[in-house]
């Protein structure tokens, strides 16, 4: 059992016994901070916990909805701090960008402009880049920036929602164009809202990614389809990533991790989180309407 050193968490590790045990790995953790982090040097610091966890963590600057070109500017230089954050440390994450945090809501000319600088910058360390992605309005902007950014970096991967009827036409132009799939449920108004379809279109996203031999990283907490995914890819590992949120299935996460299997975590950071927030306790009140919960 592990034990507190003030303000933090203690969180479950599979110990050399095979069982789950609670372990002591970072300084910076209360309830107050149970989805997202206050700064950039505390979600460095939780970078290096899970590092040694053999988890890899996306960086996300908190801040949607820029509505002035200082506050695009301040999304722009933020995201940019936090790629030479993560290469000073050699933290071997990857940084993920939401376009409405950059200009896209008032000027998508200067979010494509702010976009290509921030992977200009990923590029010269190289630090991995994410491209999130927000409400349906926003998917074609968001594919049409990736394909730019995949002109000058490699290491791009945009988010894709199983929600989305046309999610697989899109998983394969992605995949012809070298750009890597982040594959989640969604957390906006989408074009299903059936627990069950959406499962079911999830793991058909998923059989494209598998046809396709087409890595690809899995957000989701939904203990059926992780057991799902588990048994479809037992002996394709290479082709799939667990990813969860920050928050949420700390034992599933942890335990993914030490059987072998690839595991990110999405650590948002900074102010400005409110609507990320609402989001979260808002899955799990629907979650619980079903009589469902996430992962342990």
């Amino acid at each position: 059992m592990g034990k507190s050193l003030g303000t933090g968490m203690l969180i479950p590790e599979l110990g050399s016994s095979s069982l789950i045990r609670l372990v002591w790995y970072n300084p910076v953790m209360d309830e107050s901070h149970r989805w997202t982090l206050p700064d950039q040097a505390s979600a460095l610091a939780w970078v290096r916990g899970r590092k040694d966890q053999k988890i890899r963590c996306t960086l996300a600057l908190l801040g949607e909805f820029a509505k002035t070109p200082d506050e695009a500017r301040t999304g722009l230089e933020g995201n940019i701090a936090c790629i030479q954050g993560i290469a000073s440390q050699h933290a071997g994450s990857s940084v993920s960008v939401k376009l409405s945090a950059i200009g896209s809501i008032f000027d998508q000319a200067t979010c494509l402009d702010h976009m290509l600088r921030i992977t200009r910058e990923a590029a010269r360390y190289p630090v991995p880049l994410e491209l999130d992605m927000e409400g349906t309005g926003s998917v074609d902007l968001t594919l049409d920036t990736a394909f730019e950014c995949r002109k000058e970096y490699p290491l791009i991967t945009v988010a894709l929602q199983s929600y989305l009827d046309r999610t697989g036409e899109d998983i394969p132009k992605m995949v012809s164009r070298g750009i890597g799939i982040r594959l989640v449920k969604g957390a906006y108004l989408g074009d299903n809202s059936d627990f069950s379809k959406i499962q079911q279109l999830t793991e058909q996203d998923e059989g494209i990614l598998k046809a396709l031999r087409a890595p690809f990283s899995l957000g989701t907490h939904d203990p059926d389809l992780i057991a799902w995914t588990r048994r479809e890819f037992e002996d394709q590992r290479d082709l799939v990533e667990f990813g969860f949120l920050k928050g949420l299935s700390e034992i599933t996460k942890v335990r993914l991790a030490a059987e072998g299997w690839r595991v990110s975590e999405y650590v948002p950071f900074g102010p400005g989180g409110d609507a990320y927030v609402m989001r979260r306790e808002r899955y799990l009140r629907e979650l619980a309407a079903y009589g469902r919960a996430p992962a342990p």
